[in-house]
């Protein structure tokens, strides 16, 4: 199978010289973890994703910063490595395996132009075609420890330090032990965007600083148990709106499952 067959044309993009502030209202509003950025309207400059914008509006250090007014651009990943239209899935799925991508911009070699963008969401879904014979596999078989952790009453900006350490842009958030919920990349991004817009810049830390995780958790998350099935991790990744899933027993967590971990097994299977 090649990419062109499953590769979303209709994807949010947003133009090279737009605000940080525009990029996370679309983000908000399409309900996505990313943006293709485009210079002259079709040409590809490169991707912005959530954790970017995080890692950008984090420079608190840069007195003379103006979050309000910053571009995309300053942002953004430029370059970005490429699939074609005949690229395999698999070769692009290893792509973001190896590399810790979540998404490849699709080109046509024909005119080097943007044709689409392939995410995780569209290669796992692929898995739908082989349920009959691996859909009762249990989450326990491919579900991963939890590395990205912080606990509820926590500063927001010991879990910005966490995220942007790790790498992970969702961290799992637990209090005495129990669920509570989880925060996002966007979520701290825009708690920080809002700081910087409407305080002067000598109170920023401060004021940064006061901020809990409990300010901007998300509370209302779907959960999964060890003994529910790999059918159940797909419909939930594929149609609800969560990119992580927390795997409890009882009320404690026990592990996490995302698309990565299914596009792992869809691998490690030869289903792709």
């Amino acid at each position: 199978m090649k990419v062109v067959e499953i590769a979303i044309k209709n994807f949010p993009t947003i133009d090279k010289d737009a605000r940080i502030k525009d990029a996370i209202e679309m983000m908000v509003k399409k309900d996505v973890d990313r943006l293709v950025v485009l210079r002259n309207k079709r040409e590809l400059y490169g991707i912005v994703t959530e954790y970017d914008i995080l890692f950008k509006l984090s420079q608190r250090a840069v007195k003379r910063f103006e979050p309000y007014n910053t571009s995309v651009a300053s942002a953004a990943t430029s370059p970005v490595d490429v699939a074609y239209l005949d690229t395999d899935v698999k070769t692009a799925a290893n792509m973001m395996l190896n590399r810790g991508y979540s998404s490849l911009p699709v080109i046509d070699r024909e005119d080097n132009q943007l044709y689409g963008l392939v995410t995780k969401r569209e290669i796992i879904e692929i898995f739908n075609r082989h349920e009959d014979k691996y859909g009762e596999t249990r989450i326990s078989e491919i579900m991963a420890n939890v590395q990205g952790k912080v606990e509820l009453f926590h500063r927001l900006v010991q879990a910005e330090t966490k995220m942007r350490a790790s790498g992970f842009n969702t961290l799992v958030v637990t209090h005495q032990k129990k669920f509570v919920g989880i925060v996002t990349a966007l979520d701290i991004a825009r708690a920080i965007f809002t700081i910087k817009k409407l305080m002067p810049t000598q109170k920023w830390e401060y004021n940064l600083r006061r901020l809990l995780v409990a300010d901007v958790v998300n509370r209302e998350v779907e959960t999964l148990t060890p003994d529910d099935t790999i059918s159940d991790a797909v419909n939930l990744l594929l149609n609800g709106r969560q990119r992580l899933i927390p795997i409890l027993e009882g009320d404690e967590v026990v592990g996490v499952v995302s698309r990565r971990h299914i596009m792992k097994f869809m691998l490690n299977n030869n289903l792709l």
